[in-house]
């Protein structure tokens, strides 16, 4: 056994909860009717909090994470970021479509700057790691 004991439900667990964020996102995104109504500012907050988290989950599941190191997709960090602004673009663009929702460009830009804060949050822990990891060796 590992130092630290047996981890391999992390991987499966942060993948999952990558899967389900992305799919409550899609969801509320698209439900007729939001279930909590909330002003515009806070909307906006709400926007880049879901982004930065799904962005954040899957670079962790997919191309490293503390404890692992890289994952399986180790070169995949800016496709990762790439599809999480995507799924925003398509779904203000789906929601314009739709006659019970309405496309909202500055959610996409919310969505966006989520999803960069994602990606920071996460290169800050790789550099924080790699900084552990070479205090350790020395």
């Amino acid at each position: 056994m590992r130092k630290g004991g047996d981890r391999r439900w992390v991987d499966p667990t942060v993948w999952t909860t990558s899967w389900l964020l992305l799919a409550l996102v899609v969801f509320l995104s698209l439900v007729p009717e939001s279930p909590v109504a909330l002003s515009d500012g806070v909307d906006k907050i709400a926007h880049g909090f879901a982004y930065a988290a799904l962005t954040l989950s899957f670079l962790l599941a997919g191309v490293w994470r503390p404890g692992r190191g890289r994952g399986r997709y180790p070169m995949g960090a800016i496709w990762i970021v790439v599809a999480a602004v995507a799924v925003g673009v398509a779904i203000e663009i789906v929601q314009d479509i739709e006659s019970y929702r309405s496309m909202d460009a500055f959610d996409a830009v919310a969505d966006a700057l989520g999803a960069a804060v994602g990606a920071s949050i996460w290169a800050a822990l790789k550099i924080v790691d790699g900084s552990k990891n070479r205090c350790a060796e020395a």
